[in-house]
């Protein structure tokens, strides 16, 4: 949620010396209102902002119960989540992505799709005070005996020292646009109950989470029909 709010902190902004405008001198009424327009505009960006992030949070599995178990394709569910996420991920200045065959997986089809899910919103909020020409995601899906992992390399700030250590605790808010570990925590508890695991680590362009998961089985998923 870092897009909506940075742009509710520029609305304030802008708000508050309008009406320290309104407050002294009526010469200055047309200052003020062309600053309000400005404010009225941010806002009906933030506004947009949020519910796309609510239709895209409809459309995903939150888990709140035991895993259901079933052979997973990474693969097929990291394709629909990128095309969930379109609208939003159109906001980077490019978007890479690496999609190699890879094993099948035990686990959820919906909750695997909201890890990623949660790597990508993660990505954007981090990406969201980084000028635009510098927004940059790449996404790799490939196998590496014997997980499947999925990478997410964003050219956001460096994770600092507390978000490292942390463990991705839920109630560490940490500090900067990653303080906000409740998604990353959730993604860590799916996680565990495969035996998988959620790893970062920052990079020379910015910081790269590792989505790692032990294969189902060795075969790999059966190529589409022509």
């Amino acid at each position: 949620m870092g897009t909506v709010l940075a742009s509710l902190a520029r609305a304030r902004g802008l708000l508050r010396p309008a009406v320290e405008t309104l407050s002294r001198e009526n010469r200055q009424l047309s200052n003020a209102k062309a600053q309000l327009i400005d404010a009225d505009e941010e806002l009906s960006e933030a506004e947009t902002a949020a519910q796309r992030l609510l239709d895209v949070a409809r459309g995903v599995e939150i888990p709140t119960g035991p895993l259901a178990r079933e052979t997973v394709d990474a693969s097929e569910v990291l394709r629909l989540t990128l095309r969930l996420m379109q609208n939003e991920l159109r906001v980077l200045q490019s978007l890479e992505i690496d999609h190699r065959p890879v094993p099948l997986v035990a686990g959820s089809s919906a909750q695997l799709g909201q890890i990623i899910l949660n790597m990508l919103v993660s990505a954007l909020d981090a990406m969201s005070i980084v000028p635009r020409s510098k927004r940059k995601l790449a996404v790799r899906l490939f196998f590496d005996e014997p997980w499947v992992k999925i990478e997410f390399s964003d050219s956001g700030p460096a994770l600092t020292d507390d978000l490292l250590s942390q463990d991705f605790d839920p109630w560490n808010r940490g500090s900067g646009p990653r303080g906000q570990g409740l998604g990353l925590a959730i993604s860590k508890a799916i996680l565990e109950e495969v035996g998988g695991r959620l790893e970062a680590e920052n990079s020379a362009s910015g910081v790269v989470f590792r989505v790692s998961l032990p294969k189902c089985k060795s075969m790999l998923p059966a190529a589409p029909e022509a």
